[in-house]
């Protein structure tokens, strides 16, 4: 009892032995994870459009999902006296349901078109059953509060668009994780400020969990991709965090709120979501279909101008970190001329074209 009150008392404590824990499984797990990738041959062949040329194992979800859910479960399963977890059940639910799908996707491969429908049952368990949907524009072009079918619907749109976004961008080693990893400190330490104890949780148990995937992901000898096990997972759990944050941030008498809320979640999906939607126009104006893969994304380009792995992960992350600086930065204005903004600072940041010039000036 005097523990769990310490821990309640001492949050910041609360969220680090959250990390240590969620850290110490998933780097215990992907030893044996990469092992039984080599015995059972598990393991991906490089695709011609890929930058490896070794057979890698793919299944990195798996040690992140297992990290996070055993830290979820087991912290929950002490505090479920002092907190609701019904959202937090229905959490888990959604992502078993993409965890399989993954699993399955990586392994075997499967339809486009059953992803999508797996995604669309995940993304309605939280949406229909916890009500975890974007109620508000917060005052864009004027709207405020949703009608709850427009609200419904649009939360269903923001689901599907981000977790299939944030699959676009792992071709790299160490990008997705890190984008991940700046996403989940971010709203780590909000929902920590405000005390809201169920998304400290969600936030710190997947910031160890990828502290771990990042060790194994960069590593030269014993190396694993995240695979879409692990990027269906995390870009939903981005979006409901999200999700969660535009609701809190509305609250009135929180410690800490954000002026423009909806400006700092663009800041936050802005990497994902710009590259991903400038690569589809680039596609559709060449004739290609939208869906099919190519060198188009941001990371491609930067290794084309003979950077390697690590050196263009860390600068698109500072890239990404700039747009989110920028977004604490903006806050004072108005939320349609801050959105305008942010969009424009993505934009530009995110250009292939520009970053080729500065590429080749810095070498």
């Amino acid at each position: 009892m005097q523990v769990i009150t310490f821990l309640q008392d001492s949050y910041f404590l609360g969220a680090f032995i959250i990390v240590l824990f969620s850290f110490l499984v998933s780097y215990k797990l992907y030893p044996v994870i990469i092992y039984l990738c080599y015995i059972k041959k598990l393991s991906k062949l490089p695709e011609k459009r890929s930058s490896h040329i070794f057979k890698t194992p793919t299944l990195g979800g798996i040690g992140i999902f297992f990290g996070f859910a055993l830290t979820l479960s087991f912290i929950g399963s002490i505090l479920v006296k002092y907190m609701v977890i019904k959202t937090l059940l229905d959490l888990m639910a959604a992502l078993l349901i993409l965890f399989f799908t993954g699993i399955k996707d990586d392994l075997l491969v499967i339809s486009p078109l059953n992803k999508l429908a797996s995604q669309l049952l995940a993304a309605s368990v939280v949406i229909i059953f916890s009500d975890i949907r974007i109620s508000s524009f917060d005052g864009i072009l004027g709207i405020y509060e949703l009608p709850y079918v427009v609200s419904i619907s649009f939360t269903f749109f923001v689901f599907i668009l981000v977790i299939n976004a944030y699959n676009l961008i792992d071709g790299i080693d160490g990008l997705a994780g890190t984008v991940a990893l700046i996403i989940f400190i971010f709203f780590g330490f909000y929902f920590l400020i405000n005390q809201q104890f169920r998304q400290v949780l969600v936030s710190f148990s997947l910031i160890g969990s990828l502290i771990a995937f990042l060790k194994f992901n960069v590593s030269r000898t014993r190396k694993i991709f995240m695979g879409d096990t692990g990027t269906m997972v995390i870009g939903f759990i981005i979006i409901y965090q999200s999700v969660r944050f535009l609701t809190v941030n509305r609250t009135l008498g929180i410690p800490f709120s954000l002026s423009n809320g909806p400006v700092f979640i663009l800041a936050l999906l802005s990497l994902p979501v710009t590259d991903t939607l400038r690569v589809f126009i680039i596609r559709i104006r060449n004739g290609k279909n939208p869906f099919k893969p190519d060198r188009n994304h941001l990371h491609h380009y930067f290794l084309d101008s003979g950077f390697t792995h690590i050196k263009s992960t860390i600068v698109i992350a500072c890239l990404f970190l700039t747009v989110i600086i920028s977004a604490f930065l903006l806050q004072s204005l108005n939320i349609n001329i801050g959105l305008v903004l942010i969009a424009l600072i993505s934009f530009i940041l995110y250009i292939p074209i520009t970053l080729r010039k500065r590429i080749y000036n810095l070498n």
